[in-house]
């Protein structure tokens, strides 16, 4: 199949393992450029060895200055902007809500949802300055149905709705803003 991003560059955040790694097996082999962001070092060089067209950029999503760290990392090794924008990072855990802590709702938030907020706000602008692009946001079914466990994932993830339909409105035309909001997957995240 050929989905034109014949030399595209891409951003694929939380691209290690699972759904991550397969969008940025899927954009590699349409003839993209990738710089894979993602925690966990050797998962993402075991990437790199097995895929060309991708660079390993190790970041931890949960703070501002690893927010800003990747994305310098990530457009330096891709030569400028990128065409795409994933937005895929993220944590879940099966708790109830008298289970969480504060600690642990500030970590989820952080990760699942200010990561992208964070992101977006160093390459939207300057995405819609140049050549325009894509973003895509992946959310959950969760966003929409909530379930009595995962509490803290599914308010971030929600929120991750709200402000990608508000990113969409605020960049339109010259970037897309999706999002994708996929049910249970058999990943790492989910086991």
């Amino acid at each position: 199949m050929d989905l034109g991003l014949t030399g595209k560059t891409a951003i694929v955040t939380g691209s290690a393992t699972g759904i991550g790694r397969s969008i940025v097996e899927l954009l590699v082999n349409e003839g993209a450029v990738v710089a894979a962001v993602d925690r966990n070092a050797e998962a993402l060089e075991e990437l790199t060895n097995t895929l060309q067209g991708v660079s390993a950029v190790n970041a931890d999503l949960s703070t501002l200055e690893g927010c800003h760290g990747a994305v310098s990392d990530a457009v330096s090794k891709l030569g400028g902007m990128p065409n795409i924008l994933i937005n895929n990072a993220g944590i879940g855990r099966i708790l109830g809500f008298e289970e969480i802590d504060d600690e642990q709702w500030v970590e989820m938030l952080n990760i699942n949802f200010l990561s992208v907020v964070r992101i977006s706000r160093q390459l939207l602008p300057e995405m819609a300055k140049g050549a325009g692009g894509a973003v895509v946001n992946v959310t959950s079914d969760l966003a929409g149905q909530p379930e009595p466990v995962f509490v803290d994932y599914q308010a971030a993830k929600a929120a991750l709705v709200n402000f990608s339909k508000t990113m969409a409105l605020t960049y339109a035309p010259s970037v897309r803003v999706n999002n994708v909001a996929p049910g249970p997957i058999w990943t790492p995240l989910w086991t």
